[in-house]
This record gives structure tokens, sequence and C-alpha cells, in this order.
């Protein structure tokens, strides 16, 4: 008995395939973006609070910090946060820091690109992570 058949004259027999017809059609779409609608879900914006020595000097000062999603905005992150934490935002500042280089034993890697949010509270209203 050997390993390998010989191929009937039935296997060889194929199938014509049918070419696809494509029909065009056209779609309308909407070039204009929404302002506040972005792939951005709505739990995964605030990445984490940033406890630092500085963001503690910023804490007593109602000014706290926190580490967000790089694709956010100031107004997502404001609606974000004074719905997680049950303040009023006065004022917000966004800081980015850009993707750095680095290399180790001869091997090039890169950072990760970070943006931060330093968001200014009303005066009487605290956030509790950073006061204990």
């Amino acid at each position: 008995m050997s390993l390998f058949s010989k191929k009937t004259e039935d296997s060889k027999k194929t199938t014509p395939i049918e070419p696809i017809e494509k029909k065009a059609e056209f779609v309308a779409t909407s070039k204009v973006k929404d302002d506040f609608k972005s792939n951005i879900k709505p739990g995964s914006l605030i990445i984490k609070p940033l406890i630092s020595e500085k963001a503690m000097i910023l804490s007593e000062k109602n000014a706290y910090v926190f580490v967000i999603n790089p694709k956010a905005n100031k107004s997502e992150a404001k609606k974000e946060i004074e719905k997680i934490y049950n303040v009023d935002i006065v004022k917000i500042n966004i800081n980015k820091y850009r993707r750095k280089s680095k290399s180790f034993r001869g091997l090039e890697s890169s950072k990760k690109i970070l943006k931060k949010a330093i968001v200014t509270v009303k005066n009487g209203q605290k956030i509790e992570i950073f006061n204990k």
C-alpha cells in the first residue's frame, strides 16, 4: 500500500466560481464631528489620581492632579471629574507630555504619552483621595 494514492478524475473536477456583482450604492455620511461625542468610553477617561510631592502642595490650594486618557480634552475631563467626585470645577489645566525615546543595553524603546489634568475646585470643596 502506498502513502500517496492516485487522484481520480472526479476529484479534479471543480465548479466554476461565479463573479460577484458589486452594486454601487451611495450612502450619505456627514463629515461634521460632534464636539461632545468621542470614541472614549465614559469610565476610561480618568486613569488615576497623581500623588506626588507637588500634587500634595497643590491640594492645599484646592488644586488636584489626575492622569487622564491622552485622547481626552478639557470639557470631557471636567464632566467626568465632576460626575465621579461630586465637586464644582472652577478651572482645569491640561499638560501633555510627548513620547520620548530611550535606550537600554542597545535596545531602543519609547515611553508612553502622558496627559495630566490639574483641576481647581471651589473653595470649601475637597476631593477625599488627596486629603487622607
